[in-house]
């Protein structure tokens, strides 16, 4: 089975020569920026970028972040981010990632966030929005896992 196909999105990236260290390869912090310009196309593409989930007084902090490097990847490579919303709980999500590269997809890097959804003002942890939760479950139909934690 091919790994990507878990995932409804995908955001290219190109990778930058200033993102190469010494090795040549693709400094391990720079997967982190992938992810979380990933994240807000995929946002775009739920249909709740960022300004919307704003404009009902939450907002979201990042509270944990991984990832495991597969392969290295090199300057200007294409590599595909592909992302999804893998877990829904009360006041927290998971967002998975998945770095490839080519037309047999290689795996690159793999990765996870875990988000809490907070106050716009007080940035005290809230209940996800229903908008929010409604557009992420219609996007991810039956692969989103439904949670009774945070």
């Amino acid at each position: 089975m091919n790994p990507s196909s878990r995932f409804r999105f995908r955001a290219p990236v190109r990778v930058r020569f200033i993102e190469t260290d010494l090795q040549g390869v693709v400094s391990h912090a720079h997967f982190f920026a992938y992810f979380e310009a990933a994240r807000m196309d995929y946002w775009e593409a739920v249909g709740f970028p960022l300004e919307k989930l704003r404009t009902l007084g939450a907002d979201d902090s990042i509270v944990a972040a991984e990832a495991t490097y597969r392969s290295p990847a090199r300057f200007y490579d294409l590599l595909d981010v592909h992302v999804r919303t893998s877990h829904l709980g009360r006041t927290s999500y998971k967002v998975d990632f998945l770095v490839t590269r080519g037309e047999a997809p290689e795996v690159i890097a793999e990765g996870r966030t875990i988000h809490v959804i907070v106050d716009l003002h007080t940035r005290r942890p809230i209940p996800i929005p229903e908008p929010f939760r409604a557009a992420l479950e219609a996007f991810e139909g039956e692969a989103l896992q439904a949670g009774d934690g945070g």
